[in-house]
């Protein structure tokens, strides 16, 4: 038996589509998932916040909206292979200029945040206090306030009421963007 000429053709000309088709997916999801992906900005670092109440939607979102990334859809496809929408973590995450997409969710997922430095130089008033402080970590300030104007807390430190002041000592200390009034209370105490 002898194959006509025309559906051997037809056998070659499906075949070299699909090659072709194949290998067009193959690399644009080798672009989602290695190439360098964060590449629109001027700056080498960027620094990103998840907030303790956002879910993968919002966080989705707020990295489609920075127009920093070549491509959304290749960061979403990761995030969902990653399964990132179930392991969001909130913090202050510092992403480096032509970090790839894995990369990016992989530090996400890991939840690596970077310390924020806590500068205040005046402890004249708890309310001056809490407005620096809720400025440069993600609790509210009035959450801050209740805390730092309940006497319970002094006790519970052994500090009088009296010298409450003398917790704060104006520097600059580390802390996660993300800790409690009742954390940056605690890192006020003296060791």
């Amino acid at each position: 038996m002898r194959i006509r000429k025309g559906w051997l053709w037809g056998i070659m000309v499906f075949a070299g589509v699909t090659v072709i088709a194949v290998s067009l997916a193959g690399i644009t999801l080798y672009s989602w998932i290695y190439r360098p992906a964060l590449i629109y900005t001027d700056k080498d670092t960027l620094l990103f916040h998840i907030r303790s109440d956002e879910a993968f939607d919002q966080v989705n979102q707020n990295l489609a909206g920075s127009g920093w990334f070549r491509s959304q859809r290749g960061l979403q496809w990761v995030a969902e292979k990653k399964q990132y929408d179930q392991l969001v973590k909130p913090g202050r995450f510092t992403l480096h200029r032509g970090m790839s997409n894995t990369e990016v969710i992989d530090l996400l997922r890991s939840g690596k945040q970077t310390e924020v430095n806590l500068v205040f130089n005046t402890t004249r008033t708890f309310e001056r206090i809490a407005g620096v402080v809720g400025r440069q970590i993600e609790p509210d300030s009035l959450e801050i306030l209740e805390l730092l104007t309940s006497q319970t807390i002094y006790e519970e430190l052994g500090i009088p009421w009296e010298q409450r002041f003398a917790l704060f000592i104006p520097d600059t200390y580390r802390l996660f963007w993300t800790a409690t009034p009742r954390e940056f209370i605690d890192r006020m105490k003296p060791a």
